[in-house]
């Protein structure tokens, strides 16, 4: 179940509809660009508006008649987007005018009339206001003449979703703790597949062609009782291996669905190994200080006995001493192999981001084994640990008490680091290593 109302915009392709997306909810989560059909899932973002808060949905360019393999799902993430929705909002284009395909669309419209706004885009002017009586013979009682790209008459339009959403049969539940996991990696290893298989529904078209995903696409989700948002994300590459500018906006929106997560579970594939592009996504993670769970997809195509697995992790540890804290699933989308386990991990990492450690069992640690572990002399200065206490959580944040604060060595902050993962329940959490 969603926790807000739900406003979905459909429309043929190239209507404006990630434009409209974008200005109702004050962002440029959705890719915009003049190529038809830029936009390929559903996704939405919370916004509200005189404190209303509801869910936008964009949806991709809705093509009726097609055998073209994506769009033929684009029309399926249409419909399941109408049968959610409070409210639809039917956009079409001043421009071109009624187009059969906005007929087409209008047929399938019919039994939600009632939830219905008809927007018309485009109308960059008043002189164009003249323009839109036209599209009255789509016969919707309420209709809306805007210019998402300059944000014209947008006002009247946010005052009548209010008033609909107000007055509204479908009253959502109350918004409770959602654990927001962002799940990156290079194109085509299975990103969109892991979340429909989690939804148990195709929320993003799943194809084998690599970019598929082009937005960070946000889903909720309810797992024993737990609410959860996955952002499946457009896949990473080399930025020097970009050909388009939307690949290139894609990227940038990525990293900034890594921003805004709690979590972020990078997909890998069992059968090509872990890559030098794949470190540098660790090393973005990482960098970010997020809850980091490292899940590696295929695991059904790899020759095994009970040891591999461990093995496989003892060789990415090597090759990568800065994930040591990074929890390694070995799951298989296609044959559901473990794929909730993701869940289960983002759900104890989540915890370990808010743990607080006990000051007394700090202080027996750091009478034991950091007291023990003296710090390297700086020239002719000693430097003196003299206690460590927790100054924060989200990541939880450690401050190290010293006589030469500002002369403690990265080195002896990563050892200190590696006690903490050894003696508390850590798992997946980075840390943070100030000095006093």
């Amino acid at each position: 179940m969603h926790p807000f109302p739900i406003v979905s915009i459909i429309g043929r392709p190239n209507v404006g509809k990630s434009s409209l997306f974008n200005r109702l909810t004050q962002s440029r989560q959705a890719v915009t660009s003049a190529k038809a059909g830029t936009t390929r899932d559903r996704h939405h973002l919370t916004t509200s508006w005189q404190n209303v808060p509801f869910s936008v949905v964009d949806t991709g360019g809705l093509e009726i008649v097609t055998r073209d393999h994506l769009q033929q799902e684009i029309k399926k993430q249409c419909l399941i987007a109408l049968s959610e929705s409070q409210l639809i909002l039917f956009l079409v284009d001043l421009k071109t005018g009624i187009t059969n395909e906005d007929w087409a669309i209008h047929k399938i419209l019919l039994p939600y009339q009632d939830h219905v706004l008809l927007v018309v885009n485009k109308v960059d002017n008043e002189q164009e206001d003249l323009a839109v009586h036209e599209f009255h013979k789509l016969g919707f009682s309420h209709f809306f003449p805007i210019s998402s790209t300059h944000g014209r008459n947008l006002h009247p339009l946010l005052e009548t979703i209010i008033n609909k959403i107000r007055h509204s049969p479908k009253q959502p539940e109350s918004q409770r703790e959602v654990i927001k996991i962002a799940i990156v990696g290079q194109p085509n290893v299975g990103k969109s597949s892991l979340v429909n298989a989690l939804l148990r529904q195709k929320r993003c078209i799943v194809d084998d062609r690599p970019g598929t995903t082009r937005d960070a696409i946000d889903t909720a989700i309810r797992y024993n009782g737990q609410d959860f948002v996955l952002i499946d994300t457009a896949g990473l590459r080399r930025v020097t291996r970009m050909e388009e500018e939307t690949e290139y906006y894609c990227y940038l929106r990525t990293l900034a669905a890594m921003d805004r997560a709690d979590i972020c579970i990078l997909l890998t594939e069992a059968n090509r190994g872990f890559s030098q592009f794949e470190m540098k996504i660790a090393e973005n993670i990482v960098d970010r200080n997020k809850g980091f769970l490292l899940a590696v997809n295929k695991w059904d195509l790899i020759s095994k006995d009970t040891h591999t697995a461990d093995e496989q992790t003892k060789t990415l540890y090597q090759k990568l001493p800065m994930i040591r804290f990074v929890p390694v699933l070995y799951l298989s989308v296609l044959k559901h192999l473990r794929i909730y386990k993701t869940l289960d991990w983002s759900l104890k990492i989540y915890h370990n981001l808010k743990r607080r450690i006990a000051p007394e069992e700090l202080h027996n640690l750091f009478e034991k084994k950091i007291v023990r572990h003296k710090h390297p002399s700086v020239g002719s200065k000693f430097v003196t640990i003299e206690n460590i206490h927790q100054t924060g959580i989200f990541p939880p944040a450690f401050t190290l008490q010293s006589n030469l604060p500002n002369r403690i060595k990265k080195n002896y902050k990563q050892f200190v680091c590696n006690l903490l993962w050894e003696n508390f329940e850590l798992s997946g959490c980075p840390l943070v290593i100030k000095t006093a």
